[in-house]
């Protein structure tokens, strides 16, 4: 991806259809920069905040991540300002990983539900490593059971500073069924009721 420097103010840029950043790192000061923003959605779209890319500034070329992307809440589409964090052989990275969970079908397949309750992960891996999601297997979980972060399997030489006893999954019936036994279990309170009153 190709980034500029930036010189003008950030309303006159954004106008030409330009999205304004920064640019930082060991052994690079951080430096105002702006990037066309059609091709700095669809690098973002690739890359998100745990995969390494290039990017051109001038006639240096860096191994950066989005450390940090804003958009506007009204349209998500829309980057008002990005952060990129140079990063080098030996590095390190500290990044939202995905978690997908694994399984779903075999829950579903019995009538209930598995409610993903954590989505992506902070993990701290080499900045040469790949990592595009996790997987989070509920396939033998039972009602009422719950996945924890503990039980994730991380990437080699990955490590979370995230509490392994929060929560990522749990296994619960479906809202709909819920409220008929909910309507049963009254009806039946209801019933139980009147026979009392009769029998008196």
């Amino acid at each position: 991806m190709k980034i500029e420097k930036r010189v003008e103010k950030v309303n006159r840029i954004r106008k030409k259809g330009y999205a304004p950043g920064v640019i930082y790192g060991k052994d690079l000061q951080s430096t105002p920069i702006q990037a066309e923003a059609r091709e700095l959605l669809q690098y973002y779209k690739t890359y998100r905040q745990n995969k390494i890319f290039k990017v051109k500034l001038g006639r240096k070329s860096y191994d950066v991540y989005f450390k940090e992307v804003q958009n506007i809440i009204t349209k998500l589409d829309d980057i008002i300002h990005f952060s990129l964090l140079k990063v080098s052989a030996g590095d390190t990275i500290v990044a939202e990983v995905p978690i997908k969970l694994v399984g779903k079908h075999v829950i579903e397949s019995q009538g209930m539900i598995a409610q993903q309750i954590m989505h992506a992960l902070e993990l701290e891996y080499p900045a040469s490593a790949t990592v595009d999601f996790l997987e989070a297997d509920v396939s033998n979980l039972k009602l009422g059971e719950a996945l924890y972060v503990k039980d994730i399997n991380l990437p080699e030489n990955a490590t979370t500073k995230i509490d392994g006893e929060e929560m990522v999954a749990n296994i619960i019936y479906p809202k709909v069924r819920e409220a008929k036994e909910s309507e049963a279990e009254q009806s039946a309170a209801t019933s139980t009721q009147e026979n009392e009153e009769k029998e008196e």
